[in-house]
């Protein structure tokens, strides 16, 4: 389990990657992108995993735990750190 600071500071990373491949489309700043994205993604997955562990006893529970990733990676795609962060139950505005 990851802390407040940690997720803004790997989410951080990420926009760079991602502002940095918007301007430049140079393939090695994609690989990297792609690289820390799967990071993020290993290091989130546990909340995906902790909304749906209550479902587990459900014959869909797979398909449900998919969707949530696939959920995680879409709001990965279209963070705006201006906007602020939404993690641990509460809205804060970083």
């Amino acid at each position: 389990m990851i802390d407040l600071e940690q997720a803004q500071e790997l989410m951080t990373k990420y926009v760079q990657f991602r502002e940095a491949y918007n301007n430049t489309k140079d393939p090695i700043i994609y690989k990297q992108m792609k690289q820390h994205e799967r990071i993020c993604i290993d290091k989130f997955k546990y909340l995906v995993t902790m909304k749906t562990n209550r479902y587990k006893t459900f014959s869909n529970y797979d398909d449900l735990n998919q969707d949530g990733l696939e959920a995680l990676i879409k709001s990965m795609k279209n963070y705006n750190p201006e906007k602020g962060i939404f993690f641990f139950g509460g809205y804060t505005n970083i």
